[in-house]
């Protein structure tokens, strides 16, 4: 699941019927809260445009504390799925690496036919 968060735009629907960032994560809010949309059957577009830009610095959060920042979207990941929950470690986290390779090579496929990387 990859969404550049500084460019979503949601629909005032999402918010009334309940659907808003889980405070009790502080590292992959914006990863639980897309990953619990998703699962719910909202539907996600891609505007073929650059919207936002963002710049990451040595001290932010995130770049400070990314295996916090993992260990955080592996615990949304298992709140959510009822089938990898099931699994042992080893087995859920090879699960886990072969549907994230499968879903990013479906993401650059489909930028690439779309014409992305050519502007």
């Amino acid at each position: 699941l990859y969404i550049p968060s500084t460019t979503v735009f949601f629909r005032r629907r999402v918010f009334e019927e309940g659907n808003f960032l889980d405070a009790d994560y502080h590292y992959a809010m914006d990863y639980e809260f897309f990953l619990r949309l998703a699962l719910k059957g909202y539907r996600f577009g891609h505007i073929n445009a650059f919207l936002a830009d963002f710049r990451t610095y040595p001290e932010s959060k995130s770049r400070r504390q990314t295996l916090t920042q993992k260990q955080e979207m592996e615990k949304a990941l298992l709140d959510q799925d009822d089938v990898l929950k099931r699994l042992n470690a080893p087995w859920r986290q090879g699960v886990r690496n072969t549907l994230m390779v499968a879903a990013r090579g479906k993401r650059c496929s489909l930028k690439f036919l779309r014409g992305a990387y050519f502007q």
